[in-house]
């Protein structure tokens, strides 16, 4: 694991929530590895024996620390997400040979929460507050990019002046 949070090209933050991510895997490895002889299979990752749930369904019982409720689907489908990209690297480099053990990894159980879309109204209230600010034109900015583009809160902080081309048809970029 340490490897491949070292080769992976990502700014810090998002190498901390890579390794968070796959350190469930460890945990729940370090639990169940020793009772299968330190011998993954897929049927591992998916039912494990009795008393001794898979990977999944491990995540589905752990609880945030920082609510204390149930990991959410959204979480839970990171944590896979990045153990599959973990196994799937190590096939790349051949530390694992033989088998796709990236394939092993399941989905997550149940189904992504349906998000629900600001109004118009929520959207004219933010801009309104970002108008009361010490900072306006550069809130409304930042509301507008987010807004209009989908851009990440990181990739928008990264954003300098010089990224950014108005066109004389009102359109343009942020690169």
């Amino acid at each position: 694991r340490a490897e491949w949070l070292a080769d992976r090209k990502v700014i810090n933050k998002t190498r901390i929530g890579y390794e968070q991510k796959t350190s469930y895997f460890v945990e729940w490895w370090a639990i169940y590895g020793p009772t299968v002889d330190w011998r993954l299979t897929q049927r591992h990752l998916v039912s494990a024996k009795p008393n001794q749930p898979g990977f999944e369904a491990w995540l589905c019982q752990r609880k945030a620390k920082s609510t204390g409720k149930p990991f959410s689907w959204h979480t839970r489908q990171d944590a896979l997400r990045r153990v599959r990209e973990m196994f799937k690297w190590a096939q790349e480099i051949k530390i694992i040979e033989g088998v796709d053990a990236a394939a092993w990894i399941p989905s997550p159980s149940g189904e992504a929460p349906e998000r629900t879309a600001p109004t118009i109204e929520n959207l004219w209230q933010l801009m309104e507050s970002a108008a009361e600010s010490r900072t306006p034109l550069r809130d409304q900015t930042i509301l507008l990019l987010f807004i209009g583009t989908g851009i990440r809160r990181c990739e928008l902080a990264r954003l300098e002046a010089q990224h950014i081309v108005f066109c004389a048809d009102g359109s343009g970029t942020a690169a």
